[in-house]
């Protein structure tokens, strides 16, 4: 069935309350690990909480799931980049910029990663 996406809309329809949007999330990946949006959305959460560990997990699970995602690239970027990986930032950006040349969201990383 649905249930995954329910579940999915459900996480996003707490904007205000991010630990029920957290639960809505999961429970969507539990129904369906393959459905890539929700590893985007808890990706977004915990880079806001600060938690680019945890960023990373999502992030780099959603990449691994639709390679052809650029915001899977943008999110592990930011969080490597956060979490002082500046290499494995740079490796990410330069694969992402090859694969979308002209993705301003990749260009602006690449000027924010300059400074």
């Amino acid at each position: 069935g649905q249930e995954y996406y329910v579940h999915h809309l459900l996480g996003q329809s707490y904007p205000d309350d991010r630990a029920m949007a957290v639960q809505e999330f999961r429970e969507s990946i539990r129904l369906r690990p393959d459905y890539v949006l929700p590893y985007i959305d808890l990706a977004r959460i915990f880079i806001l909480e600060g938690d680019f560990e945890k960023a990373l997990i999502y992030s780099q699970k959603a990449v691994e799931l639709k390679p052809d995602l650029p915001l899977g690239y943008i999110l592990s970027i930011h969080s490597y980049f956060q979490t002082g990986n500046n290499s494995q930032a740079e490796e990410m950006l330069q694969k992402a910029q090859a694969m979308w040349p002209e993705n301003p969201d990749l260009q602006s990383l690449r000027i924010y990663l300059k400074k």
